[in-house]
């Protein structure tokens, strides 16, 4: 079923704001208060929306107020990576219900669909009713998965391996087996849109979302909507150049998770892990430090480009790091642009936010694609992707 821009407009407001009144939302959107009203009744009998209780305490007649019904939608995201898969359940208010993470290397593309189908169907039946509500299916993937097998330290068989996933049509794939409508993004992309949606979206307006992992990428918020580019790439800094002319270098090689790892490897740390890295270390607290101060050189010197083309109001970083091992990248980012960047006490810096999303960036993102095409307010409606 579409939904008007007007209906988008309210569920925005809902999605920002939490519970609110009919008059409230008839204030916020500057939509009269007749069409307030009919949006929200055919909101109530679509149940997207709940009324919750009336508010007590002003003058009149007590406000009945409306919330998103978390059982009203959901939307199935597939995270499809090099090295693993990850399947989460959403209901309409952005909370993953259920998830499956399967880590292993990538197969062929078919024997892939099958095992996504098999574990797809067990969160179905795990959730009762989910199926029936489904908005659709969405699937975040690397822009090209057959690519930067040099730069990952990928073998041949893996590459050759991946080759196939080159012209192999997910989105047809997929469609096929659900029945049902399959949309596509890359994953910094998605990791944005749900940023957009369920993040720091929330208040803030125009934003450059930045997820550093094994290659960095991200995405672009631009006045309350995604920017995707002309080849749905936009906000993929990897193969961004930084430094001075003849002697420039890809971002990718200064500001990614991999080379921590390698730099991890080659000081005998076995298999080391992002998620368990700790600054309780010494030895892995030295490695990491180096590591920062590199990686928090380059990412400023793009950040302020990317400030002075966009005008952003915040950078928005995010990674699988935990959480206090970022709060002090970050800081380290904000003290560079701050004595390095700013070129008088007047210059707006852009704010860094850390990201709000922190669990299955990816996956999460990839069901807030189909939310974001049926029911955000949006100047274009996304087209699906393959690639």
């Amino acid at each position: 079923m579409e939904y008007s821009q007007n209906a988008r407009l309210v569920l925005q407001c809902l999605r920002r704001h939490g519970e609110l009144s009919r008059a409230e939302i008839s204030r916020m959107t500057g939509l009269s208060a007749q069409t307030a009203s009919v949006l929200m009744n055919k909101l109530l009998k679509d149940e997207l929306v709940v009324e919750t209780h009336k508010r007590y305490g002003s003058i009149g007649k007590p406000a009945t107020q409306i919330q998103l019904n978390p059982q009203g939608a959901y939307s199935l995201g597939i995270k499809l990576g090099r090295k693993d898969i990850t399947i989460v359940l959403v209901d309409f208010t952005g909370v993953v219900i259920d998830r499956v993470f399967l880590q292993q290397d990538l197969s062929q593309p078919e024997a892939e669909m099958e095992l996504i189908l098999q574990q797809s169907n067990q969160l179905f039946s795990n959730n009762p009713g989910s199926a029936l509500r489904l908005a659709g299916i969405g699937v975040a993937a690397p822009f090209r998965l057959e690519a930067w097998h040099n730069e990952l330290g990928l073998d041949q068989e893996t590459s050759d391996r991946l080759a196939a996933w080159a012209g192999f049509d997910v989105v047809d794939a997929l469609e096929q087996s659900f029945g049902c409508d399959v949309f596509m993004e890359n994953d910094g992309t998605a990791a944005a849109i749900a940023e957009m949606l369920f993040g720091v979206g929330k208040r803030v307006n125009n934003f450059v979302y930045l997820f550093l992992d094994v290659v960095i990428g991200g995405g672009v918020v631009c006045d309350g909507d995604i920017l995707r580019g002309t080849n749905s790439n936009a906000g993929d800094l990897a193969l961004m150049r930084i430094g001075s002319p003849g002697q420039s270098s890809l971002l990718l090689e200064h500001a990614s998770l991999f080379l921590l790892l390698n730099k991890l490897s080659k000081a005998g740390i076995e298999k080391p892990k992002i998620t368990q890295l700790s600054g309780d270390s010494s030895e892995q607290r030295q490695i990491f430090d180096q590591w920062v101060e590199q990686a928090a050189q380059a990412l400023s010197l793009a950040v302020i480009n990317i400030h002075s083309l966009l005008d952003t109001e915040a950078v928005v970083l995010a990674s699988r790091l935990p959480r206090e091992l970022m709060q002090y990248f970050i800081h380290r980012m904000e003290v560079i642009l701050e004595q390095e960047h700013q070129l008088d006490p007047g210059q707006n810096l852009p704010k860094l936010l850390e990201g709000e999303n922190r669990s299955d960036v990816h996956a999460l993102g990839a069901a807030m694609v189909p939310y974001y095409h049926r029911y955000a307010t949006t100047s274009s409606i996304l087209p699906r992707q393959t690639f």
